[in-house]
């Protein structure tokens, strides 16, 4: 039997720690961010030429390949002619072009070899522009082949893996403090509730393929189905006994409850008021409170049923 247990609960840290250690992998090390920079030159048209600052934009370091999309607004007639650098620009131009109001250039910059690029903006005027001072503007995206590293997710993945050991020696190491109707039933509970997570997760995920935009994020979905499966396994297990601890300080886990589901509500309340209800932590935390304040009926339910018991046996 122990050893039954042992291979049980390897197998579910197997799987577990293949999942989380993946994830948090392949999160630590990911591409830099996007770099954005906008700016306006000042032109003078004169009589037949021009008069402006030459304007140049540095970048650090953006490892072995870059894409650049150059977006300007200004009068019809003035165009820009782009000049792009690797490092301190010895070794010539790698992209040259020609921007357009109006209309968005892309470059795909290859060779940077982990060197600064330098961008340089020349206006040319077309000859339809009267004498006067002009702007351009300039809107820039520059995004990189580089990897970033960050700790973040490494301290959360063994946060995380910490926690899957505590949760599946508990889970495995507690068949001795249920009876044979016991056991029966939390297997039960723990079908019933896999299924819903199953269905919810073919829900979502039938649904959003459905619609150009699906209001859920994954930190919102993930958190939503594991949330629903918790309770229904909480609830179910309780129904039958045979949930660890409920009974014996059932008055205490009650309040808790309800308190928890209150200041869940009110959570997402404050988030909604600071950040709008489209955030997906407070949608999150709605959901909390939903699924605890289900929780805490079936506990209120329950803790009458019993006490009628009780009365009915000491008449």
């Amino acid at each position: 039997m122990k050893n039954k247990k042992l291979a049980t609960f390897l197998i579910s840290m197997v799987m577990v720690t293949a999942v989380v250690l993946t994830i948090g992998l392949t999160t630590a090390i990911h591409p830099a961010e996007d770099q954005n920079v906008s700016f306006n030159v000042p032109v003078d048209v004169e009589e037949g030429t021009i008069v402006y600052e030459e304007q140049s934009v540095r970048f650090e370091p953006l490892g072995e390949d870059a894409v650049v999309i150059i977006d300007s607004n200004g009068p019809d007639g003035l165009s820009t002619e782009v000049h792009i650098y690797p490092g301190n620009g010895e070794d010539g131009d790698i992209v040259s072009g020609t921007v357009q109001v109006g209309e968005p250039f892309t470059a795909e910059v290859e060779g940077l070899d982990g060197r600064d690029m330098n961008i340089v903006f020349e206006p040319v005027s077309d000859g339809s522009l009267s004498p006067a001072s002009y702007e351009v503007g300039y809107e820039l995206t520059v995004s990189s082949s580089e990897k970033v590293f960050s700790g973040a997710p490494l301290v959360v993945t063994i946060v995380l893996l910490a926690f899957a050991v505590f949760m599946l020696l508990t889970v495995n190491m507690n068949d001795g403090k249920f009876d044979e109707r016991q056991l029966a039933a939390r297997g039960e509970a723990a079908m019933n509730s896999f299924m819903v997570s199953v269905l919810c997760c073919v829900a979502i995920g039938l649904i959003s393929k459905g619609v150009s935009s699906f209001p859920l994020s994954v930190y919102e979905t993930t958190m939503v189905v594991a949330i629903v499966a918790v309770t229904t396994f909480a609830i179910l297990s309780d129904i039958n006994d045979a949930y660890i601890g409920i009974k014996e300080r059932r008055r205490k886990m009650l309040i808790l409850t309800w308190v928890m589901a209150f200041a869940s509500f009110t959570g997402a309340c404050m988030i909604a008021v600071g950040m709008g209800f489209s955030y997906d932590m407070a949608r999150t935390a709605l959901i909390v409170g939903v699924c605890l304040v289900l929780l805490a009926i079936e506990l209120t339910v329950k803790t009458i049923i019993e006490k009628r018991g009780d009365r009915d046996e000491e008449s």
